[in-house]
C-alpha cells in the first residue's frame, strides 16, 4: 500500500462520512463515491476529494471502504464495479464495513482472490456517531498479512479492532454478539422493573 494515496471511500452516507471524518483528522486522504449526488455534495463538505465513478475510486486507491447498505450491495460494487476497474492482479484491499451475510462475504473473497483483489470482512459495532467521536470498534476477517497492511488505516478510525479469522467470520461473530445482547435486553428490563416496583 502507498502510503501517500487517498483511502477510497464507496457510499457517503451516515456511516461514510464518518469514516472519512476518522481519516482525514488523521491526516489521510479520503476519495469517494456515491450513486447518490446529493450525498457526494454533502460529504465534499467534509474535506474529501469526490471521485466521478467507481473507476476513478480504483484507480486513485489502494485501499477502499465499502459502507453501502447490504450484501447485494457491496456484491455489486465489487463484482460489476471495483474488480473489472482494478485489474487482475492490483493487490487492491476491499474494506467492507457493512453487516452483511457471512457466508456471502466469505464467497465473494474467494472469487476475488483469483483477481489479486483481497476483501477484509470489516463490520463495526457502534453507530455512525460513535464511529464519528472515535469510539467504534471493528472486527476484521480475512487474511492477517492485508490486515498488516491497512493498519494505518484501521488505527486512524477504531481505538479498537480484532481479527477474528478468514473472511466471512467478523460478520458472524458481529451477528453472535448482537443475538447475545438482543437476548440480554429484556432480562436487563425485567429486573430494573423488579427492582423499581414498590416494596423492592
Amino acid at each position: 500500500m502507498t502510503a501517500s494515496k487517498p483511502v477510497g471511500m464507496v457510499g457517503l452516507g451516515l456511516m461514510g462520512s464518518a469514516l472519512t471524518e476518522r481519516l482525514i483528522s488523521a491526516g489521510l486522504g479520503v476519495a469517494g463515491f456515491d450513486v447518490d449526488a446529493e450525498k457526494q455534495r454533502a460529504w465534499g463538505r467534509l474535506g474529501g476529494s469526490g471521485a466521478a465513478s467507481l473507476e476513478e475510486v480504483a484507480g486513485l486507491c489502494d485501499s477502499i471502504f465499502l459502507a453501502v447498505f447490504d450484501t447485494a450491495q457491496v456484491e455489486q460494487v465489487v463484482e460489476s464495479g471495483l474488480l473489472l476497474a482494478a485489474g487482475r492482479g492490483s493487490g487492491k484491499i476491499i474494506l467492507c464495513a457493512s453487516t452483511c451475510d457471512p457466508d456471502r462475504i466469505d464467497a465473494l473473497a474467494r472469487r476475488m482472490a483469483p483477481h489479486g483483489i483481497h476483501l477484509l470482512d470489516t463490520p463495526i459495532s457502534g453507530t455512525s456517531e460513535q464511529v464519528r467521536q472515535g469510539r467504534g470498534v471493528a472486527l476484521v476477517g480475512g487474511d492477517a498479512g492485508k490486515l498488516d497492511e491497512v493498519t494505518r488505516i484501521l488505527d486512524a478510525v477504531f481505538p479498537s479492532y480484532f481479527h477474528t479469522g478468514p473472511a466471512g467470520s467478523a460478520g458472524r461473530t458481529k451477528l453472535a454478539i448482537n443475538l447475545i445482547l438482543g437476548l440480554n435486553r429484556p432480562g436487563a428490563r425485567g429486573r430494573a422493573c423488579l427492582c423499581g416496583a414498590p416494596g423492592a
